[in-house]
């Protein structure tokens, strides 16, 4: 009789209030290191998603058609991304990160970011 193989450990990401976000790629969830090349991807937010979120906070973004959830950091008021009329953005940790994102984010919300 063959026995079973124990479920391969999940990876267990942090609570959406932990800073930790902040280091993970947005698309794979790679923490990234201090000193890793970072991709950023910024999108402008419904004016409704600020009675929900604070600025400042990393928010989670359901994308149905990937059928994931990606962190958002909505920017602080007048940060120099808010300057240029962003609201929110996402790190990651390559280009083809970057690109898987940004081609699901223009199928879902009609956006590339910047």
């Amino acid at each position: 009789m063959k026995k079973k193989r124990a479920p391969a450990a999940a990876t267990v990401l942090p609570g959406w209030n932990s800073p930790e976000w902040l280091d993970r790629c947005a698309w794979c969830h790679k923490l990234m290191g201090g000193t890793d090349e970072r991709f950023t991807i910024s999108l402008r937010l419904h004016p409704a998603a600020f009675r929900e979120f604070d600025r400042g906070t990393v928010q989670p973004l359901y994308l149905d058609i990937a059928k994931k959830i990606v962190p958002v950091l909505v920017v602080e008021e007048n940060s120099p991304v808010q300057r240029e009329g962003k609201d929110a953005l996402c790190h990651l940790c390559s280009g083809l990160c970057a690109r898987a994102l940004q081609l699901i984010l223009k199928k879902t919300i009609g956006t590339g970011g910047a």
